[in-house]
């Protein structure tokens, strides 16, 4: 029961150290996130720039006899 007693008794002590540990973690966290989400927004703006024109793809496939079909 001492053991116990003795880990509320530090939670109590450091609160204001957990709370600043939480506080900062949530703020990486945070940065993290939005960091992640302007990066897929770059890499999809990126991807349809760099993406070919759809009118100006060629979709015809070569048969066995080097022949062209549409």
């Amino acid at each position: 029961m001492n053991v116990l007693l003795d880990i509320i008794q530090w939670f109590i002590d450091n609160v204001d150290t957990i709370q600043q540990v939480h506080d900062n973690t949530v703020d990486e966290l945070i940065r993290y996130c939005e960091l992640y989400v302007a990066y897929r927004q770059v890499r999809e703006i990126h991807q349809k720039l760099s993406a070919p024109d759809q009118e100006n793809v060629d979709y015809s496939v070569k048969d066995v006899n080097n022949n062209y079909k549409a």
